[in-house]
Formats: C-alpha cells, structure tokens, sequence
C-alpha cells in the first residue's frame, strides 16, 4: 500500500538538500500555523486550539474530548480517529488500537507539530488505504500532553516536575490524563514523540527510537515492540530519506561505542506501556546538525525545523504502517499478555525484577541485567495496605487498573492475580525504586518502616473484564484472512481452499496446522483479492491448493505464480479421493495412527457440514463418506487404523459404521442430538489445556451453525470452538449451556463473521452471557 499522501516527495527531497521547504503540503483541511509561516515559528496553543476546532468541525472522522486540566488551566485533550466515524470506547476495544503522545517534554516541540499534520492528514485524506485503516483500526492522538510546559517552553510541567519520569506514580495532571487514556483505551502500542540534543558525528541522526526495556514486560510485547522498531520503523524511515538509530546509542560509521541511556526506568512511558501489555515506543528527532562528512566540518545536514517534524512525521507514517499490516496480531498479542500476567500473578510462577534491564544493546555492559538482590522468585501473591496507604495509593492504583480487595478490618490487598501484575510490586515494594512510599519523590508521610507488606497467603485474584470481538471482513475469504492474521503469526506457505463447497478444506484445516499455515479461502474462478493482500503481507514463497480445477480454477494459480508464489495442487478425481490425499501428505495411516470420518457429501447444502465441519479441531486426519456410502477412496486408507465417526447417524450411518468396523481396528462415534449437541461433544472429546500451567487461558471462537465457511474458518485456529445458533440467541442452549458453566476455561472470545452471520441479537446475548 501506498502511504505517499503522508510523506510528500517535494518535502524530502527538500530536506535532503537541507533546504527548509515552506510548508507541508497537505490536499485538504485546516493548516497549522507552522506551516502558514514557513517553518519559522512553532504552533501556538491558541493556534492548536483553532485547528482542532477547525479538523473537528470539517471530518466526520475526529472527535476531541478534553483528558484533563493542566496545574495553569489548559486544556490535555484526545484526538480520536475513526472512520466512517470515530469509535466509541467500546467499539475501539474490538479493534487494534494505535496512541501518540507528543510535547510531554515542553520544549521538544517538533513531534507535537508532526502530531498535528498526521491526524489532519488521517482525518481527510481520500486515499484508500487511509481510509480502510481507519475502518479497521483506531488512531489516537494527545497533540500536547504538557500545554504548561510547552507555553514556557520548559522541559517540566509548571511546577518543573519531568513527565517522562512520572507514569507510574502519576503524581502530575498530565501522567493522569495520559494514564487514563491507556486505561479506558487500551491501545496495542504507545508512541511517546520527543526530542534530544545528541553529539556531532557519533550521536546525530535524524531519528532514535527505543523498545521497553524493563525486564517485567511480557516477553511478546517486548519482542513486538523490537520488530515495530528494528524491522519496520528503522528500514521505513531510512527508506524516506532519514537516518534512524536506537536511542541512546554513540557510534562512529558502523563501529557502536558506548550506550548513554535507554535503561528499564520504569517511570518512563516507553517502558510503563509494555509494563502495561503495549508496545511502549520513544521517539526521539534530533535538534542538531549532522555532519556528513567528518573531515569537513561545514559538510553539515541542518536539523532546521522542518526536517525535525519531517523526521517526526515519517515515523508516525510507518508505525500506521505497521498497524495496518500487524494490527490483528498486535492486539492478540496485548490481550493474551494480559491474560498471561494475570495467570502469572496468581499462580506465582514467573520471577519479578526491581533492577536490571534487557540484555539487547550492542554494547557489554552498558546495562547490568537483574541482580540475584533484585530478583524474588517466588514472588509474593499480593501486598497488604493499612487503610492509610490505600488512600495515599489509590488514585494511582485506579488509574493503573490495579484492583484490590477490602477485608472486613479496614485492611486491603492487593493480589498479583491480574493483567496489572507487572507494575504492582514496582509501585507498591519498598524495594522498587519508584514506589510509592519511599521511592524517587515519593510524597508519603508516615514512617520509613510504614509500607505494604508482601503477602504468601491471598484472597482469589481480582476477576478481569473479558475481551470479546468480531474476527470478521466484508467477504469471507477476508473473514478467513482476518482469523489467520491473528493466528498464526508469520508463514511462508499457505493452504487455500474454494468458498464454494465445504469438503476440499475440512482436511485443510488439520493440513494447514501440520505446516504452521494459514488455511485461506477463495472465490473459485480467481484469487479473492483478501487472499492476494494476505499473501503480499507475508512474503508468502509457497501455496497449496485443495481440490480439481472446479474447486480453484487454473486462473487461481495463474494468480499466484504472478505474485511470485510457488503452488502446489492436492486434487483427486473427487472430494472423497482429495481428502485420501490430504491425508497421505499428513503422512497416511496405515497401520497406525487415528482418523476421523465425516460426511463429505449430501444432497441438501444445509446439511452435512455441521456435523463435519468441528472435526478440524481434533488434529486428526479427516477422510470423508456419503451418509450412505463407504467409498473406495476411502476405505482403502482405513486397514488396521482408530476411526471415530463424527455426527450421528443421519449424517453417518450405521450401515457405513459397520463396514467401517470391518477394516478398522476400532470405532467409536461422537454425537449429539443436534449440530450444536455435536459440536459440544467433538469439544469435550479434545484434550484441553490444563489449568496450572502457568500459561494463558485458550482463545475460545465462535461460529454460526447456519452456513459452513465462517463455522470452517473458527474450527481452523486449532483453539477451543463451538456452534452457536447466528439468528436466536435461544437456539443453541448446549452450547450457552457450557459456556456459562464453565467461563474460567477460556479467555478472549472471538465471533467469526459479520452482522449477516452472527446477529446483533446473538452478539448482544453471549456479551451478557460471558463478559
């Protein structure tokens, strides 16, 4: 996709001629007064102010709400983007989420610009690409978190507090604004847009970016905070003509020398957002000229103010980039952390840190990783506040979305038990640096010795909301490529099945699985665009069709091979025979092993697939049968294996259960008295994960058991899946039934498909039921 409209080819070329280009060019909308003057002269926060006004009242995209007040009386405000309109909070957390923080420091001015061009940028360009993010995902912005400071043009607020250094305490009016922004929004990533002053030749580019550091972020956020920085935000801004370094870092050429900052404080908002389950990222634009060549010291790029909010502009184009390429995956990601810390917590299986930082610089030594003093493993289960420290505590703690329990003598606790669980010990343990209670500016008045006690014994762990979404597109090969998006996670090949009938992709699913492959799906006679977007995403090199050229047309491979895609083609004379042959790729059956038997084939399309279609969960090879019928295709890979048949006998019948037993070396059959009743039973059958592993609790998908394709594409995940009756919220009582009884079992609930699929009605009901 092209992101062109946000990154104008004028305004680069200038910038790298070290010419101050006189304004950003834009197509539509309000301009900043930075831009009226030429880049002479900063936004004032009048100016702010009229253009936020002026964004607001001409798209239909913004919102503006105020998040706070500063100490002198301004405004802190949020700037919601969405489209055909902006999200209402609810709605923003059934979609990746995406927050810019700028000006916190008062007089690093440059992000706080390039925040304002963005969201103007967002709010009305026509570009499709622009467009269909919006649709998909949510863009925040806070243009000026620190209005006091920045009117004084202060590093501090105006009573000279640091910002960056107060998020976790959240002593300051604007750490709480922007702390309840994370609290009410939930954003997968957190992009904090500064300054810094640098060193000529060894520490002057034009960007400088960090990763959360502190060693309590959940190792996947850390992980995709460092591929949003080192694989994408680093080659994206290099590729618009900046260069871009890790923050911190002092380097000659290619030779690092020495690391100067970017340790695991946990009071700065990049690593308080990945001790939040985000993607916490600094920003930094360098305010200094750059010397390009060492011997000549007039050889200089001028960081004029221009090129700092170019600079600054380009990493927000690329880190839009990245949500719309990764944002499914992103938001899984942050849902499951949290899901995994809560466990974490309560079940005190993971160590907790009060120093140390990541080991990922290039430089030995220059951060110490946790000391054997600061590391506690086990951790305690909870702390205990004297109802004094809970009150001097409180405000923060609601704000970090800490929950605690009163017990009957005044007393409270706090237990591990939740997705806060990385931030609990640092704020609360007299241990943490910052805590609340003796730490850096710490405000408590009682005695050295008065502090939360850390407890062996606690109350059960504070009950979090859980995440219920739509995992859907506007076709359902875009369905299918949105599930696959949040579940499996990078893949050189893909499975890809027809949307036409259901039989070529049950065995899919189990295929699929076996290579780490997304199963797709797509129109027959050519490649569903979804399909072409997902495989253009993922760098895919290899791609297996399921089925003759009725299921996927030769075009479809023709299709591929464009994209530079080697194909592969499982196809037999017929559904029975391709199911045989999925099943011989799996690595075939006889003589040992498991399979199990569906119908692939009746006379009524509404029957037939929801008995079968469950059958992908169980990770056993699939092979199919006429209700009535036993094929050869069949039969001949049954010699000597475990059959279980799935469906009762109108589906399967007792005639073809019989001669199935005549060649299998055993059979057993899992039903129930309807297509809901089997799909509970085929659940019930798999083995489960226990709970006390220490890990996440599993995914649970839903699907409607009215029509096959988005019933297939949940029962592909390999997670825990069910059918729900998608029109009467009354007309599955087996599978309501379960889901009620057994809530603790599952974590994050997906509903695959649209309105179409899964009515509001039934969407509203299971809401009720299960949040």
């Amino acid at each position: 996709m092209s992101w062109r409209l946000f990154a104008p080819v004028v305004l680069l070329l200038a910038a790298l001629l070290a010419v101050q280009p006189p304004t950003h060019a834009q197509t539509e909308g309000p301009t900043t007064e930075f831009e009226d003057n030429g880049a002479s002269d900063w936004t004032s926060l009048e100016g702010e102010q009229a253009f936020l006004a002026a964004v607001a009242e001409g798209s239909d995209r913004v919102a503006i709400t105020e998040i706070g007040r500063s100490l002198e009386d301004r405004p802190i405000q949020l700037v919601v983007l969405g489209e055909p309109a902006p999200p209402s909070v609810e709605e923003a957390l059934t979609r990746p989420t995406m927050y810019f923080t700028c000006s916190v420091h008062g007089n690093e001015p440059a992000g706080r610009e390039a925040c304002l061009i963005e969201l103007r940028d967002l709010a009305f360009s026509d570009d499709p690409a622009i467009v269909e993010l919006l649709t998909t995902a949510t863009v925040l912005f806070t243009p000026t978190v620190n209005p006091d400071g920045r009117n004084a043009n202060a590093r501090g607020n105006s009573t000279g507090a640091d910002i960056n250094r107060d998020h976790l305490n959240l002593r300051q009016a604007e750490s709480q604004a922007v702390a309840s922004v994370i609290r009410d929004w939930q954003p997968d990533a957190v992009l904090d847009m500064h300054e810094y002053g640098g060193s000529p030749v060894v520490y002057d580019d034009d960007i400088t970016v960090l990763w959360p550091r502190n060693v309590n972020v959940d190792d996947t956020v850390y992980e995709l905070a460092f591929s949003l920085v080192n694989d994408h935000i680093f080659p994206g801004v290099e590729e618009r003509g900046f260069t871009a370094d890790e923050y911190g870092l002092l380097s000659l050429g290619d030779v690092d020398l020495t690391q100067t900052a970017g340790n695991g404080d946990e009071g700065i908002l990049r690593n308080l957002g990945g001790l939040r389950n985000s993607l916490g990222i600094l920003v930094e634009s360098s305010v200094l000229p750059r010397l390009v060549n060492p011997v000549d010291p007039t050889d200089v790029i001028d960081q004029g103010m221009s090129r700092r909010v170019a600079s600054q502009s380009a990493t927000i184009e690329v880190a839009l980039e990245f949500l719309d390429e990764r944002g499914a995956e992103i938001m899984a990601a942050t849902a499951e952390a949290r899901d995994r810390k809560a466990v974490e917590g309560a079940e005190r299986s993971a160590p907790m840190y009060f120093d140390g930082q990541r080991q990922d610089t290039t430089i030995d030594g220059s951060g110490p990783p946790p000391s054997e003093e600061g590391t506690v493993d086990p951790p305690p289960c909870g702390y205990l506040l004297t109802a004094e420290q809970h009150a001097h505590v409180r405000q923060t703690l609601e704000l970090l979305e800490i929950g605690w329990v009163e017990l009957d003598d005044g007393t409270v606790e706090v237990p591990m038990g939740q997705a806060a669980e990385p931030l609990i010990h640092l704020l609360l343990d007299p241990r943490g640096a910052r805590n609340h209670f003796t730490g850096t500016d710490a405000t408590w008045e009682g005695d050295a010795e008065d502090v939360p006690v850390a407890l062996d014994t606690c109350t059960p762990a504070v009950e979090e909301e859980r995440l219920i979404r739509r995992i859907e597109g506007p076709t359902r090969p875009a369905t299918a490529a949105a599930a696959a998006e949040i579940t499996v996670v990078e893949a050189d090949t893909v499975v890809i099945a027809t949307t036409a009938d259901y039989a070529d992709a049950l065995g899919g699913t189990v295929l699929a699985r076996s290579l780490d492959a997304p199963l797709l799906l797509s129109d027959p006679a050519r490649l569903s665009a979804p399909v072409e977007a997902e495989i253009t995403r993922r760098g895919v090199t290899d791609a297996v069709l399921l089925g003759g050229v009725a299921a996927l047309a030769p075009a479809v491979e023709d299709d591929l091979v464009e994209l530079g895609v080697t194909v592969r083609r499982i196809a037999g004379d017929n559904r029975f025979e391709t199911a045989g042959l999925i099943v011989d790729e799996l690595g075939g059956l006889v003589g040992s092993g498991s399979v199990t038997v569906v119908e692939g084939e009746h006379a009524d399309p509404a029957r037939g697939w929801p008995d079968a279609v469950g059958a992908g969960v169980l990770d056993r090879p699939i092979l199919l049968v006429n209700g009535e019928r036993l094929p050869a295709e069949t039969a001949q890979r049954l010699d000597d294996v475990d059959v279980t048949i799935i469906g009762g006998t109108a589906a399967v019948s007792r005639t073809v259960e019989a001669e199935i037993a005549a060649i299998a070396s055993s059979v057993d059959r899992v039903a129930g008295d309807t297509r809901y009743g089997t799909s509970l039973a085929v659940h019930e059958a798999r083995t489960l994960p226990s709970s006390g592993t220490g890990e996440a609790l599993p995914s649970m998908w839903l699907a409607s058991g009215r029509d096959w394709p988005e019933a297939l594409v949940g029962a592909a995940t390999g997670s825990l899946f069910l059918l729900v009756d998608g029109e009467d919220p009354e007309g599955s009582p087996e599978t309501t039934g379960w889901l009620a009884a057994n809530g603790d079992a599952f974590g994050t609930v997906n509903l695959v498909g649209t309105e179409d699929e899964l009515s509001p009605a039934v969407e509203a009901s299971l809401r009720e039921l299960l949040g």
